[in-house]
């Protein structure tokens, strides 16, 4: 198989509209919808292309993964590769950069859902991912959340828009780690096949966290001491949050898609678009408590978990209902 050609930094409107039609669902252009993703390609046929190699999972790529984890590769780094068999090692490349993951897997559940949406994908420029340094003027997100649990909030004053500063400034950001004893309780208090009905949790890893959560006192050592070539830090992380949080597999079989839409806050001049959105949107819109009163009771279990999930994230802070939160107007 030839190797997908590289990225252009810059492309025309004309260049673009040839893309949507090359990256195109099927659905008439003239009910189709732009969705766009920041990525660190900036090319979404590249992107749909990954997609599709993924979705496909051919025999040669079968074949290819399986080698490689039966070498000790951890499950990212043998699919980078058996990609790297197929596709050539520029293109395997680019799912190294977690914006490209996180974009390819957008086009994916685009496909599957045979959406009205058409993948663009805007390049990031500045600081990349999870990247320590401020660059041209900008940080990461994994940088700022440094600079505020740091106490630090002056070193992003000049990265982020004022109106996003005046927020966060004197905000109480939380630290994993102070979840640690209430992440073990949680944990503690679950059977081995309880703990095998989280999501993410499966072919006996149950066991394994049982053992270690009754071995570990703190968030970082419990979730070291689980991780494996097998199952990522980030995997297990998931497992331990879905466990405080009381989220199961059975919850996301209840709550495939999305019930509701939260709106946080907005722009003064989208203001207006709010109040249309409640009339026209398919979903029902919760910015309020009057909001959620009228919500069905499937739609309400969901954001109850919303709620909860939120609040848990106060409790090293300052508690505030999130009923009484005050809407954003920027």
């Amino acid at each position: 198989m030839h190797p997908l050609p590289h990225f252009r930094q810059r492309r025309s409107d004309t260049q673009y509209r040839r893309s949507c039609d090359r990256c195109g669902s099927g659905v008439p252009r003239c009910h189709r919808r732009t969705g766009a993703e920041g990525a660190e390609c900036g090319d979404a046929a590249i992107l749909s292309r990954l997609a599709n190699s993924l979705k496909a999972e051919s025999t040669e790529y079968k074949a290819a993964l399986a080698s490689a984890l039966s070498s000790g590769k951890s499950f990212p780094a043998a699919r980078s590769a058996a990609l790297c068999a197929m596709l050539g090692e520029e293109n395997a490349r680019l799912l190294s950069c977690a914006n490209n993951i996180l974009g390819i897997e957008y086009i994916s559940a685009i496909a599957k859902l045979n959406a009205p949406i058409v993948p663009m994908a805007v390049m990031r420029t500045g600081a990349q991912h999870d990247s320590a340094k401020t660059e041209s003027g900008s940080m990461s997100a994994s940088a700022i959340r440094t600079a505020l649990l740091g106490g630090n909030a002056g070193a992003i004053r000049h990265t982020v828009p004022q109106s996003v500063y005046s927020a966060v400034a004197d905000l109480n950001m939380m630290n994993i780690e102070s979840l640690s004893q209430a992440v073990i309780y949680a944990l503690r208090r679950l059977s081995p096949s309880c703990i095998a009905a989280l999501p993410d949790v499966a072919e006996g890893l149950e066991n394994a966290i049982y053992a270690a959560c009754r071995e570990n006192s703190g968030f970082a050592g419990l979730t070291m001491n689980i991780k494996s070539k097998r199952y990522t830090l980030s995997r297990i992380r998931r497992i331990c949050i879905n466990a405080l949080l009381g989220i199961t597999k059975s919850d996301y079989a209840c709550h495939p898609l999305p019930e509701y839409i939260r709106v946080l806050g907005a722009r003064r001049e989208a203001l207006p678009l709010i109040g249309e959105m409640a009339k026209k949107a398919s979903l029902p819109l919760v910015a309020c408590r009057a909001d959620y009163d009228k919500l069905n009771q499937s739609a309400k279990a969901a954001f109850e978990k919303d709620i909860f999930a939120a609040e848990n994230a106060q409790l090293n802070g300052k508690a505030i209902s999130e009923f009484k939160r005050k809407f954003i107007i920027v």
